[in-house]
């Protein structure tokens, strides 16, 4: 073992899709994650057709100190059981203790960093969101080699003094970059003139962002219903299931899961990604839009910090900031077979040209070396 990972947890995507997709299979690495993949589908309810409570409920606070007393109890033994241990690199996804720092972590985790190569990585606005304590904060700014952060405005929220070891690495996705793309957009030709699906990949943290353009979609459901004689349909996939009380517009609910998501991703004609517009959401890397245009899919976005790196209008998608104009670009890629047929090829053309994953790949295997 020379490389230490702390992740929230194997299933979380952001731990997988910024860091464990480019190091399975090494094994001189070891992953220590915050919550076991039990507890982080219980904690989020994965796989209930019914949400069992509200985060802010007591019901909710109660899941949220079990999470933090299991990830505190098990990081803390990671790390003095590994001290000692012949380990040159430390990573950090994030945070070591999200949201609790316990009293003598200080000491511990300041023993641990000494005469290691620490490299700390963050693709959200942690700080905003309070998911790290000042304190930690303090730590990893202070004991931290390399920061890896996934836009400039995140590079923006870290002190001055730091900005020259801070390296910016967008998030990506490396499963369909050896695919043949032109399969997928043929396939999603053939149930064009009837039925356009459009697909959101999102937590139970963004679903307000989705719910708040349910009417939009709903109005462009009816506009293809009654003047195109095609449907609209949604699938939703995610830790939690999406409510909707829409008249025109389906919506399918999928659990999350990253088979699962790729196998939808092939098979659908547009991507959604709202947002609104707030101190955390700059700090968003877009990811979503990412993945989706790595499979050569238009999408849809919200006019909102890292997203207008990703989606460039009358090329790959829309950026859009009103509910007409969601409507609106939902109407105008489902009608205009030629136009979707170009944005396709501009979307997987623009994820080749910025975000390709061998130069994700090439920066974490450079990190082991250094």
């Amino acid at each position: 073992m020379k490389t230490v990972i702390f992740i929230k947890n194997h299933t979380d995507p952001s731990s997988y899709y910024r860091l464990l997709q480019y190091y399975y299979g090494n094994k001189d690495i070891k992953v220590c994650s915050y919550s076991s993949d039990r507890l982080y589908n219980w904690y989020y309810n994965i796989g209930r057709d019914k949400i069992q409570s509200n985060r802010n409920s007591f019901a909710g606070m109660i899941r949220k100190l079990v999470l933090a007393g299991y990830g505190i109890i098990h990081n803390t033994w990671f790390i003095f059981h590994y001290s000692h241990s012949d380990i040159k690199n430390i990573i950090i996804s994030r945070t070591i203790f999200p949201r609790f720092f316990p009293f003598y972590a200080s000491f511990l985790v300041k023993r641990f960093f000494k005469g290691r190569n620490v490299i700390w990585d963050f693709d959200d606005n942690i700080i905003a969101d309070r998911e790290i304590t000042k304190k930690e904060l303090e730590i990893l700014i202070k004991y931290a080699k390399r920061v890896v952060v996934s836009n400039e405005y995140l590079k923006s929220t870290l002190p001055y003094t730091i900005h020259s070891k801070v390296n910016i690495l967008c998030t990506t996705d490396h499963i369909f970059a050896k695919e043949n793309i032109d399969t997928y957009i043929r396939s999603r030709m053939e149930t064009y003139s009837k039925k356009i699906y459009l697909i959101w990949l999102g937590t139970r943290d963004n679903v307000k962002y989705l719910g708040a353009i349910m009417s939009s979609l709903d109005l462009a459901a009816k506009e293809l219903r009654e003047h195109y004689d095609k449907e609209l349909i949604l699938r939703c996939v995610s830790n939690t299931r999406v409510a909707c009380e829409c008249k025109y517009l389906r919506v399918e609910n999928h659990v999350w899961s990253r088979h699962g998501a790729i196998e939808l991703l092939k098979h659908s004609h547009v991507g959604l990604m709202p947002l609104q517009n707030n101190k955390f959401t700059l700090g968003k890397a877009a990811f979503k839009a990412v993945q989706y245009i790595s499979a050569g899919m238009p999408a849809i976005v919200s006019d909102v910090g890292y997203c207008k790196e990703v989606i460039t209008n009358d090329m790959n998608g829309y950026r859009v900031s009103t509910m007409n104009e969601w409507k609106d670009a939902v109407v105008a890629l489902a009608t205009d077979e030629a136009m979707y047929g170009r944005y396709s090829i501009a979307a997987r053309e623009c994820w080749e040209d910025k975000f390709e994953s061998h130069v994700n790949q090439t920066f974490w295997e450079e990190i082991l070396k250094s």
